[in-house]
């Protein structure tokens, strides 16, 4: 199964680049046309068109420092655009309308799934009857329907991308044997939650994670049974983590828990339950298994190396106090 956070991680950055390529050519194609508009005299025109590079400009800025912002785009950008497109329709009849095409695609393209939906829905339902306004009844028919024809059609071919996503995702991002991250996407995840942390204040902890004595399980038992070790364990590292939080298999039998929204005494009982559930925890050929932990709450301006090694410090540190235990 497909990781939740890095699936977000990775449609919010392909939306950010989309978002920030739409807004420079939006800025570059609407300058020139506001101006025309004050100069014909069509304030209205003029101003819709002056708001809606206001905010394209500022939506360019903050997808530039790679903030995505689903709430301006959806709340404004798009009632804004479709207000632009109605004042373009009553002024220009049919050249207006063959604006709604490109803003139908861009909301696809700039906005979550849902949201393009709802705007694009708002869309057609605007346009039919602004469009019955200056254009003949049986024109506004064949607009509405080509509209609906390609908006089908997008919506279509984003769930198909969208699945397609999610699918490479399971491909590169996740350990076939445990089901868990890989290295893949460490940094990438890491580096957000670290930002959010610095935006936010809510802190963020890091827990180490490394099987006792593994290597004498392999020994004892051979590989296939430690195989198994390692599949349930990712299962049930899983099951005791809430859907904000990260696991990654780092490599061989150790493993890495990102806690959003958990400070340092939090994460020790976190890590205390996912301690004693591994030792309880019913394992192939009733092998007995425990872990050693190490914890790091994310410090200010610590770099996600100092983060990570501290992280290994401490559960190094746990391994060399008698193992089955916790540093923080």
């Amino acid at each position: 199964m497909a990781n939740p956070t890095l699936e977000l991680h990775l449609e919010s950055e392909l939306r950010v680049r989309a978002s920030y390529a739409l807004a420079l050519f939006g800025l570059l194609l609407f300058s020139p046309f506001s101006v025309f508009s004050f100069v014909q005299g069509n304030t209205a025109l003029g101003a819709a068109s002056l708001s809606l590079i206001i905010v394209l400009a500022y939506n360019a800025w903050s997808t530039h420092r790679q903030i995505y912002k689903p709430i301006l785009l959806t709340l404004v950008l798009a009632p804004l655009s479709i207000l632009l497109l109605s004042l373009a329709i009553t002024a220009q009849g049919m050249f207006g309308v063959l604006w709604a095409y490109p803003t139908l695609l861009s909301f696809y393209i700039m906005l979550p799934e849902r949201n393009a939906w709802v705007a694009n829905a708002l869309l057609v339902l605007i346009v039919g009857p602004v469009s019955l306004t200056v254009l003949d009844t049986a024109i506004c028919a064949r607009v509405m329907l080509t509209l609906l024809t390609v908006s089908v059609v997008t919506a279509a071919f984003v769930r198909i991308v969208s699945a397609q996503q999610k699918r490479m995702v399971k491909l590169v991002g996740t350990d076939p044997l445990t089901g868990v991250l890989n290295r893949t996407s460490l940094f990438r995840v890491l580096e957000d939650a670290r930002l959010q942390a610095a935006t936010t204040g809510i802190p963020v902890t890091l827990l180490a994670l490394d099987l006792d004595n593994f290597k004498s399980i392999n020994d004892t038992y051979g590989h296939h049974a430690g195989d198994e070790v390692l599949s349930a364990l990712g299962s049930l590292l899983q099951k005791n983590s809430r859907i904000t939080d990260t696991v990654f298999r780092m490599g061989g039998e150790e493993f890495l828990i990102l806690l959003k929204g958990s400070n340092r005494a939090n994460s020790l009982q976190v890590a205390e339950k996912i301690r004693q559930n591994i030792q309880a925890y019913p394992f192939v050929d009733k092998i007995s298994v425990t872990a050693s932990l190490g914890i790091a709450q994310l410090r200010s301006s610590e770099s996600l190396v100092d983060w990570c090694k501290r992280a290994d410090d401490k559960l190094y540190a746990a391994k060399r106090a008698g193992r089955n235990r916790i540093e923080h």
